[in-house]
């Protein structure tokens, strides 16, 4: 089962974003962002919307590719378009 950490990691690492690229655009610090992709913390409510709109995804879906012990989400994201497999900007 991937930690939700992991699933951040990998949402932000398909498109092609930095940790800093990431924390700045939730208005926190690299090092705090960086506690999300290693568990240390779990983003509330409003970080999660934040992270939705970043990332183009409704909230309930992000919500559910969070939760899922499995990638079979992650798939279909990627199958669908909705995620453009590794990006090189704001790297």
């Amino acid at each position: 089962m991937k930690k939700i950490g992991t699933k951040l990691r990998v949402l932000r690492v398909l498109h092609g974003y930095s940790q800093e690229y990431v924390a700045h655009h939730l208005a926190m610090s690299q090092k705090s962002y960086s506690r999300l992709e290693t568990d240390e913390r779990m983003p509330t409510s409003y970080l999660a919307g934040l992270l939705s709109r970043l990332y183009h995804l409704p909230e309930g879906q992000l919500r559910r590719f969070l939760e899922l012990k499995d990638q079979i989400l992650l798939a279909r994201l990627l199958t669908e378009g909705h995620i453009a497999p590794l990006h090189t900007h704001h790297l």
